[in-house]
């Protein structure tokens, strides 16, 4: 029975070695049993794992499901949601940044009016142009 190293899954999975031992935690906790491990403390996964997870990648890819829900539908565990259905989620976090916007431009129209006036409002409270001496005489 062959044994695969975290390295050897990132390969196999393509992904770096950072994303490869996220995978195997998210392994771990979706099927409640820990990972066999080497002498140094580093996963050793089993072949039947392996598959696993070259099985959850192909989902990961196809329908877009994260890797806890991809494992779980291979394991046939509860998982999380898949992204598809976050989509709703997504479409109301927009609605909500286009309502944003809308309400952005409508201040700043009310700003610009506000700054008009104030700008209108000091000129006509401005002092005469003229230096006071030249009324001195007259």
């Amino acid at each position: 029975m062959r044994v695969f190293s975290t390295e050897e899954v990132a390969q196999a999975l393509g992904v770096s070695p950072a994303s490869a031992r996220r995978v195997l935690s998210a392994y771990e906790r979706v099927s409640g049993a820990p990972l066999p491990r080497d002498k140094r403390g580093e996963w050793a996964v089993p072949e039947g794992a392996m598959a696993h997870l070259e099985a959850a990648r192909a989902l990961v890819r196809e329908r877009r499901l994260s890797w806890e829900g991809a494992l779980g539908a291979v394991l046939g565990k509860e998982a999380s949601l898949p992204l598809p259905a976050r989509r709703e989620e997504l479409s109301e976090v927009l609605n909500l940044l286009k309502a944003l916007e809308e309400e952005n431009r409508a201040l700043r129209a009310a700003l610009e009016e506000q700054t008009a006036l104030l700008k209108r409002l000091a000129q006509a409270l401005e002092r005469p142009r003229h230096p006071w001496w030249r009324f001195w005489g007259q």
